[in-house]
């Protein structure tokens, strides 16, 4: 906002204006502000090319820019996750797999990952096995509700 208002000479909200076209990704929006934002350049002492190649910039920036708040939160679950994934790897990746119960293809991929991380994942079994995915002592219980037809009435008796 401040460079629109700076060197462009928009008002708070012609500025704020621009600010949301490039949160939103709207790129139609700044595209009829390029003319509007040169101009006011030129007024200002920038020279035509600067404030092209200074607008075309912002424009690639709006692209794949993140206001702080989202930037914060993702930082955050990212840092958490990691934290969680490094410390208590199996667990995580217990909860991970019963997040995706209605996915086997994403199931399998974090059997996978559990390879990798060299945790077993014991395949289902009615004598240990839970509703969702859990972790003990030896690694991962294959929880009984990703197999297919089986309802949680089922399930629960059992267990």
């Amino acid at each position: 906002m401040q460079v629109f208002r700076t060197l462009g000479g928009y008002s708070f909200a012609r500025a704020d204006i621009v600010r949301r076209a490039m949160s939103k990704k709207k790129h139609d929006v700044l595209r009829k502000e390029r003319n509007t934002f040169i101009e006011g350049c030129k007024k200002r002492g920038v020279a035509e090319s600067v404030a092209s190649d200074l607008f075309e910039k912002i424009s690639a920036f709006s692209s794949y820019a993140f206001n702080k708040a989202h930037a914060v939160c993702y930082a955050t679950l990212a840092y958490r996750n990691g934290y969680l994934k490094t410390h208590f790897p199996k667990e995580y990746m217990a909860a991970l797999m019963t997040s995706v119960l209605d996915s086997p293809t994403k199931i399998q991929v974090y059997i996978a990952e559990c390879a990798t991380l060299g945790i077993e994942v014991s395949p289902p079994n009615i004598n240990r096995g839970r509703y969702n995915f859990s972790a003990d002592e030896n690694g991962i219980c294959f929880g009984l509700s990703a197999i297919k037809n089986i309802s949680y009435a089922v399930i629960n008796e059992v267990v």
